[in-house]
């Protein structure tokens, strides 16, 4: 009888912080459009506003939402320093820490970008040697891209995709690899119109995702979490934040 008691304290209990989820911390990095960092620290963008959307269906409160370098955003969730991190692809060796929901925020397409007239193609990873890459730490890619560019030490670490576009506009190497809408939005900021995206060929398309901390968040809430992102992705105010921020 005592272990059918203590059963039933156990899930009452799981049910309740299921109910009542704790308001929650927040971590991502500056990433137009889906994260921007206005000159008074409020963060916006595509992924912010749905992920603020779904929460406050789901009647949870956002404690703080902090803006860092991808990789020290990443930590944040790691150490369990934060409840959440958006906006992330999937990659196996982060469920060891983080669940993901089955439905992303967006599916997006990463490619290569070249400067006008450079002559720089991409059909196969072959058309990367003897050049350069410029890419960001502690970005996945996929693995066929990382084996062949450090196989072939034909790749160079920044901290962000901004850098990297600079890079690239200064000839500093032959190659950008950024997401589809981050680069376009990057490139208008800049004033860069002679940097082209090659999109025929891309390295991936893959889900942008919110990933929650295994031990402050449960596996039933992020299911939730899901089934409502899933069906705000079917109303019209999905659709317009589409339009306001990927009309290129």
């Amino acid at each position: 009888m005592k272990r059918v008691v203590l059963f039933v304290a156990a899930v009452l209990l799981a049910v309740g912080a299921y109910a009542q989820p704790p308001a929650m911390v927040i971590s991502c990095d500056q990433w137009e459009p889906y994260q921007t960092v206005d000159n008074n620290g409020v963060v916006s963008g595509f992924s912010t506003q749905i992920v603020r959307q779904v929460l406050e269906q789901l009647n949870v409160p956002i404690k703080s939402l902090r803006v860092y370098p991808w990789k020290r955003a990443m930590n944040t969730i790691k150490e369990g320093r934060s409840h959440a991190l958006f906006s992330a692809n999937f990659t196996r060796e982060r469920t060891e820490f983080a669940r993901y929901p089955e439905e992303p925020l967006v599916i997006s397409s990463w490619v290569l970008w070249v400067k006008k007239g450079s002559g720089n193609t991409f059909d196969a990873m072959e058309d990367l040697k003897g050049k350069t890459v410029g890419v960001v730490r502690g970005y996945s890619y996929t693995r066929e891209f990382w084996d062949f560019v450090k196989a072939n030490n034909a790749y160079e670490v920044a901290a962000s995709d901004e850098i990297n576009f600079k890079k690239l506009h200064g000839d500093r190497f032959e190659y950008v690899a950024a997401e589809r809408g981050n680069g376009f939005h990057l490139l208008n900021k800049l004033g860069f119109a002679n940097i082209v995206p090659l999109e025929d060929h891309p390295i991936k398309s893959d889900g942008l995702y919110i990933m929650f901390n295994r031990d402050k968040v449960s596996g039933e809430f992020v299911a939730k979490f899901s089934s409502e992102l899933k069906q705000f992705k079917q109303q019209p105010e999905y659709e317009k934040l589409v339009e306001e921020y990927f009309s290129f």
